[in-house]
C-alpha cells in the first residue's frame, strides 16, 4: 500500500515538473523581444575661444573603411556648421558647439549574417580651414586620454548582423580604440555616439604692413595702435611717448603658441624687425608722432590693454574699435578683445596742444585792480567835465 502511494506521489511530481517546462517564462522588467540599435551616431564637437571668433562655414566628413572581406560600403557622413551655430554645449573654458547625426544602418546592403569590421575616421581635407585642427578623436567614455592629450587613431567598429524575420539586421555594435587595446561595448542607448573634436584657434594679423602713416584695413585684422600728436610746436612732434602693452591669451584656446608677434612702423611707412612678446606679460613700447604698432600674428579672442604712461603736458584722447571694449577705458588706457568682425581692431592715441583761450586765475587780482583803476579814472574825468560845465 505504501509502495503504491509512493508511486502516485512520484508520478504527480513528474507531471508537475513536465508541465512547468512548457509554461511561458516571466520576462525581466523592461526586456523586449529584440533590442536593435539601428542608428549609429556621430558627434562633432567644434571647440573655439570664448570671445571674438565666429563659427566658420564648414563641413566635416567621416568615412567608414571596411576591414572585413565582402563588407558592404557605408556612405560617408557629413556634419555642417554655419556662423549661426554658436550655442555652448558645456561650462568648460571656451565654446564647444556640438552637432550629432545618425547613420541609418538599416539601409546598408548586408548580404549575409556575420561580423563586419570597419574603421571610422574623420576625412582630412586637402584644403581645409586655416587654423582648424582636423581629425582629433574624442574616445568613447574618454577613459584613456589624459588632459591635453590628442589621439588620431580611427575607431574600430564591428557590426554583428543576423537574420531576423527573414531580414538581415544589426543586432550588436562594438567599438575598439587604439588597435583593440581598449574596448567599450556600446549598449542600446540612443544618447551614445562616437565623438570627434576639432580645435579652432583662429589667428590673424598683417604680416606685410607699411604704406604710409595710416592704420590700414589689413592692420586691423589683428590689432594696431597709433600715436598722433596734434601740435604746431616742433618740440611736441619730436617727443617720444611710452606705452605699457599687455596681451592675455584667449580663454578656451588650445594653441601651443606662447608668444604673439608685432612690428613698429615709423611715420614714413618703414617697417622695423618683427618682434615677439609673451602672452600674459606686460612690456613697454615707445612711439613718436605718426608711428604705430601692428600685430603680425596673434590669437583672436585675446584680451589687449594699452596705456599711455605720460601725455607730456598735452591733452590726451583715444579713438578705438574692438570686438568688445572694456567699459573701464579712459583717456590714457584702452582695453578690449581682438575679434574677427569686419570693422577690425585698432586704437589711436591723440595728444593735442590746446591753445590758451581763457583767463589765468593767478592774474585775477591784478586784472581787478586795473578794472577798479579804470572805473576811478572814468568817474574822475566825468566829474571834472561836469564841474567845468556848471562853473
Amino acid at each position: 500500500m505504501k509502495s503504491i502511494k509512493k508511486k502516485i506521489i512520484a508520478s504527480a511530481l513528474a507531471v508537475t515538473l513536465l508541465g512547468g517546462a512548457f509554461m511561458p517564462k516571466a520576462k525581466a522588467e523592461g526586456a523586449t523581444e529584440k533590442q536593435i540599435w539601428k542608428d549609429l551616431k556621430i558627434t562633432k564637437i567644434l571647440n573655439k575661444v570664448e570671445k571674438g571668433v565666429t563659427t566658420p562655414d564648414a563641413e566635416f566628413e567621416f568615412s567608414f573603411t571596411p576591414k572585413t572581406e565582402g563588407a558592404p560600403k557605408i556612405e560617408n557622413v557629413k556634419i555642417g556648421y554655419t556662423a549661426a551655430d554658436n550655442t555652448d554645449a558645456d561650462t568648460k573654458d571656451g565654446i564647444q558647439v556640438e552637432k550629432t547625426v545618425g547613420v541609418d544602418l538599416s539601409k546598408i546592403p548586408w548580404t549575409e549574417s556575420g561580423i563586419y569590421e570597419y574603421e571610422l575616421e574623420e576625412v582630412i581635407p586637402n584644403a581645409g580651414i586655416k587654423d582648424m585642427d582636423y581629425g582629433y578623436l574624442l574616445s568613447y567614455k574618454n577613459r584613456y586620454l589624459k588632459p591635453g592629450q590628442r589621439d588620431y587613431t580611427p575607431y574600430k567598429i564591428t557590426f554583428k548582423v543576423e537574420e531576423i524575420d527573414g531580414k538581415l539586421e544589426v543586432t550588436g555594435i562594438t567599438v575598439f580604440n587604439r588597435d583593440g587595446k581598449f574596448s567599450g561595448k556600446l549598449e542600446y542607448d540612443d544618447e551614445k555616439s562616437l565623438k570627434f573634436k576639432n580645435f579652432y584657434d583662429k589667428k590673424d594679423g598683417n604680416d606685410n604692413p607699411g604704406g604710409g602713416t595710416d592704420i590700414t584695413k589689413a592692420d586691423k585684422k589683428g590689432f594696431a595702435f597709433k600715436k598722433i600728436v596734434d601740435s604746431k610746436n616742433q618740440a611736441d612732434l619730436d617727443k617720444s611717448f611710452d606705452f605699457d602693452l599687455k596681451v592675455e591669451k584667449a580663454v578656451g584656446s588650445n594653441s601651443k603658441d606662447k608668444e604673439f608677434k608685432y612690428v613698429v612702423v615709423d611715420k614714413d611707412g618703414n617697417v622695423g624687425g618683427e618682434q615677439t612678446a609673451a602672452y600674459g606679460s606686460g612690456f613697454e613700447v615707445k612711439l613718436k608722432n605718426d608711428e604705430r604698432v601692428v600685430f603680425t600674428d596673434v590669437i583672436l579672442g585675446s584680451k589687449v590693454s594699452v596705456t599711455e604712461k605720460d601725455s607730456k603736458g598735452l591733452t590726451p584722447s583715444i579713438e578705438s574699435n574692438f570686438f568688445e571694449k572694456d567699459a573701464s577705458s579712459n583717456d590714457k588706457t584702452v582695453v578690449g578683445y581682438i575679434g574677427d568682425q569686419e570693422s577690425g581692431n585698432y586704437a589711436e592715441f591723440t595728444n593735442k596742444n590746446m591753445p590758451i583761450t581763457g583767463i589765468l586765475i593767478n592774474n585775477l587780482p591784478y586784472i581787478a585792480l586795473v578794472v577798479v583803476a579804470g572805473f576811478g579814472i572814468f568817474f574822475f574825468v566825468k566829474n571834472r567835465k561836469e564841474e567845468e560845465i556848471y562853473a
